[in-house]
């Protein structure tokens, strides 16, 4: 051990002595920083002239070998309270961020919360400003971590519930959460984006809004292949663009021939008759002869 000791001791003046050759004064502070990070000896850090880079340089020792007592010798104190926040979270303890007060004493918290999935520190947070409240903060970081929709329950902020129950139900794409959201258009987009996300189109029937519910239905139908989920979109023009769309992706005949509007079924027509190579499909636009001639033609 006291070989080793004194090895580590040699091989940490050498470095020193090595950067101490450097005739920039920046250059040198960044070769004694990098040195002393690298073989984790905070000794080295002392001869940094820079303020800004010898904090840096307590806080890269500090992080490498896990002693937030290191912290203590950081001068500037956002750098100092990183160093902390920083220990603390690698470490998945609490104990080093109840050296900090205020913000960053919450923050720690909310960070090792997040880092070790256990929404119970949540509880512990008492800080909250007009802007934030750090307990339902951190329960909605640790929900959207877990998928966990329980974590979202102890928020007392109704929005920033509502936000939580959608976003991680979205992100882990479960309905569930859907229904438990306050705000109805907050609930549909939920469902929404839960029912694209799982192509899901009996999702959609949750939505009541039609335009939504059309809109959801469409991009199912695009997204499966499925035709028939289009015969329950409600507005005719959305009806008629989701089968004109599979009609062309899936060179259906049938699905352009159930299209209503002459608007969006020509265009149907007129791509299906070139993609197949059928000139006599053209025949189908009955409105417009000049369209048709030019289908016939092209």
């Amino acid at each position: 051990l006291r070989a080793s000791c004194l090895n580590q001791v040699q091989n940490s003046a050498i470095a020193s002595t090595s950067c101490a050759s450097l005739n920039d004064l920046g250059t040198r502070d960044d070769c004694l920083k990098n040195a002393a990070i690298a073989d984790k000896k905070v000794d080295v850090c002392l001869s940094v002239v820079n303020a800004t880079k010898r904090d840096d340089c307590f806080a890269g020792v500090a992080k490498a070998i896990g002693d937030e007592y290191l912290c203590n010798k950081i001068s500037n104190l956002d750098t100092r309270n990183t160093c902390f926040e920083t220990i603390a979270t690698g470490k998945g303890t609490v104990e080093s961020c109840h050296v900090l007060n205020g913000a960053p004493r919450e923050q720690c918290l909310t960070d090792v919360a997040v880092g070790t999935k256990n929404a119970s520190i949540c509880g512990t947070l008492v800080l909250f400003t007009n802007a934030l409240d750090f307990s339902d903060n951190c329960y909605a970081s640790v929900a959207a971590v877990t998928g966990q929709l329980s974590t979202c329950s102890p928020i007392e902020v109704l929005a920033t519930k509502d936000e939580c129950l959608k976003t991680t139900s979205i992100s882990f794409l479960n309905e569930n959460g859907c229904p438990l959201i306050t705000d109805a258009n907050s609930s549909e987009q939920c469902y929404l984006n839960v029912a694209i996300g799982k192509k899901d189109g009996a999702l959609c029937e949750k939505i009541t809004t039609k335009s939504v519910h059309d809109s959801c239905v469409s991009q199912i139908a695009t997204a499966t292949g499925n035709a028939a989920i289009c015969d329950v979109i409600v507005n005719v023009l959305d009806r008629d663009a989701c089968y004109s769309s599979l009609a062309i992706s899936l060179k259906d005949k049938a699905l352009c021939d159930k299209v209503i509007n002459k608007e969006v079924r020509d265009p149907c027509v007129i791509d299906i008759a070139k993609s197949t190579n059928d000139w006599k499909y053209c025949l189908k636009i009955t409105t417009n002869l000049v369209i048709q001639y030019q289908c016939i033609t092209d």
